[in-house]
């Protein structure tokens, strides 16, 4: 938008423009700044999250495609391709899928530098990259993953006791590593993500409760607070990492005894990219509290058999894995 507002439209501009994070990125935004390199460089993943709204319905894209006639500017990238109509513009999801449809040159990063240990990154190396990604060993032994199995309830769109949960790893389980100059306990950095934005809201909730309520609690969560703590839902944690996250998986059996299976936008053909963004966002260890009923996730490969690598055969897989 600022691109488009500040700087003319001419082709050719910019020796290179490059583009972090494309997958995020909507073509109807960016077109206009990629016609304006000679050369374009298009970064991203093509199993991680499409833009926000991406798995929201109803939603249609739009693209003005009018450009102003111009009287210095030839060559192979003055107008739309060929053979790319308008249409197809439409229906691409991210920069980086028009990127890889219209034929740009592929170079893969063949090292994984974020997770201190192998365990973190392996699920997601051998079901998305192929087994393709070389990680850097743990510099000791220790335990990377931990499942908790808490078995909560899922009630208007809340799990109270996986909240409770994940309130006790951030108060009690997790130690600081050193103090600073003024005695003072540093934490490692902390993430916590949920599966909707409800369970988000109560985990916040009741993080300012117990800073109301407790000084103790309160004096150990600023302290992580200071150190990056957050508390997000799936759709909003692409491009954070911390040391520790801590996933609530959320849903669970209802009051009435049901499971319904059914997870939002994870349950969608495309929804295992939230799933791959939010388990590999760890640098040394993740908490996963779930209240999935194991006689579900074991079934994981029969799953598998019917839907693929798609997003509730892969979350049941995923903590079969943990």
């Amino acid at each position: 938008v600022v691109c488009s507002s500040i700087l003319p439209l001419k082709q050719g501009l910019f020796d290179v423009v490059i583009f972090d994070e494309a997958s995020q990125l909507r073509l109807e935004e960016t077109y206009t700044a990629l016609l304006r390199g000679k050369y374009k460089i298009v970064s991203g993943d093509t199993h991680q999250m499409p833009p926000s709204d991406y798995f929201d319905s109803g939603n249609a894209l739009l693209l003005d495609t009018t450009m102003p006639e111009t009287t210095d500017d030839t060559g192979e990238d003055d107008a739309i391709p060929d053979d790319m109509a308008i249409t197809d513009l439409l229906d691409k999801e991210s920069l980086l899928a028009y990127a890889e449809d219209t034929g740009y040159s592929r170079s893969f990063l063949d090292f994984h530098y974020r997770s201190q240990h192998p365990h973190l990154i392996e699920f997601s190396n051998a079901a998305f990259y192929g087994s393709r990604l070389v990680n850097m060993p743990a510099a000791k032994p220790y335990k990377a993953m931990h499942l908790q199995e808490v078995n909560g309830i899922y009630d208007k769109s809340v799990n109270a006791l996986e909240v409770t949960a994940v309130m006790e790893i951030l108060l009690n389980v997790i130690q600081p590593e050193s103090t600073d100059p003024n005695g003072n306990p540093v934490f490692p950095s902390v993430g916590v993500a949920t599966f909707n934005i409800y369970q988000r809201n109560l985990l916040l909730e009741t993080i300012q409760q117990q800073k109301l309520q407790n000084e103790t609690a309160a004096a150990r969560l600023s302290a992580l607070e200071e150190q990056g703590l957050f508390v997000k839902n799936l759709e909003n944690i692409q491009g954070d990492e911390r040391d520790i996250m801590i996933i609530s998986t959320t849903f669970g059996v209802k009051p009435d005894g049901k499971f319904l299976q059914n997870f939002g936008p994870i349950n969608r053909a495309k929804g295992y990219k939230l799933l791959n963004v939010i388990i590999t966002r760890a640098r040394r260890q993740v908490y996963i509290c779930t209240s999935i009923p194991q006689q579900y996730y074991t079934r994981y490969a029969a799953e598998m058999a019917t839907s693929g690598n798609t997003g509730k055969a892969m979350l049941y897989a995923y903590l079969a894995y943990a």
